[in-house]
């Protein structure tokens, strides 16, 4: 960080911390600096009001615009423990992200990515069906992955987004299956609420040890196992009806 006092045009003065590369630019910050003006980007990055900077005195806006001309920089990659196959990880944290994800539909991908990097990489410290419950995913930790540096978060929330969309193709028959006549007419749209939860809970037969299993059975078993019996389901009221064809 630079240490800078700013003066605006009536003489205040205003001590800041300016920084210099992209390791001091939280996650919650980037996803805030998404769409803005270069002026827009400088208030969010030093806590100011953008009437502020606006105020500011010439040679200290070209101090401060120069010094975060890193902004204009490809972002350096860092590692971490995010998984690296999220197929192979829980079909409980899939399905939590993709939540979060219908939730915050309006903003950006990196608006879901604290949600997202919590959900994976502090596994230990949540659990699952209390994240799907009234208690909900607990507030700290999304907050602590706000607070990470972007280079940390930036490569594994490109790589979950773009594994994201392989996966939805991949299993679309089941993902984007639509209910038919009969079970709409039968109000299959009242089990909506419960989303993703309805179909373990079925796959349960209502035991909650079992529930509790299913969360942790990884994504592509799950998603397969699905695919595989609605197209089961598909061949049996096919071969129902050939068989008790309907007379006229």
């Amino acid at each position: 960080m630079l240490n800078l006092t700013l003066t605006d045009t009536n003489g205040n003065q205003y001590p800041v911390q300016v920084p210099t590369n992209w390791q001091e630019v939280t996650v919650l910050q980037f996803a805030q600096l998404q769409g803005k003006s270069q002026l827009e980007q400088a208030a969010i990055l030093l806590g100011l009001p953008l009437e502020q900077i606006h105020q500011l005195e010439i040679r200290h806006l070209d101090i401060l615009l120069n010094a975060m001309v890193f902004l204009l920089t490809p972002i350096p990659e860092q590692e971490s423990n995010f998984p690296k196959n999220i197929g192979m990880e829980s079909i409980g944290q899939m399905e939590l992200c993709k939540k979060f994800i219908a939730l915050h539909e309006e903003g950006t991908m990196w608006d879901i990515a604290p949600y997202v990097y919590a959900i994976y990489c502090f596994a230990d410290r949540y659990n699952m069906e209390a994240a799907f419950g009234i208690d909900g995913f607990p507030p700290e930790l999304v907050i602590e992955a706000q607070q990470l540096p972007i280079p940390q978060v930036y490569s594994a929330i490109v790589f979950f987004f773009g594994a994201l969309e392989r996966i939805q193709v991949a299993y679309a028959p089941i993902l984007q299956r639509e209910y038919e006549g009969d079970e709409v007419a039968a109000g299959v749209d009242r089990f909506e609420k419960y989303g993703f939860l309805f179909s373990i809970y079925v796959k349960a037969q209502g035991s909650p040890a079992r529930f509790k299993e299913l969360l942790q059975v990884p994504a592509n078993t799950y998603y397969i196992n699905a695919c595989m019996e609605t197209e089961q389901d598909d061949y049996l009221k096919a071969l129902h009806e050939i068989k008790n064809p309907k007379t006229a």
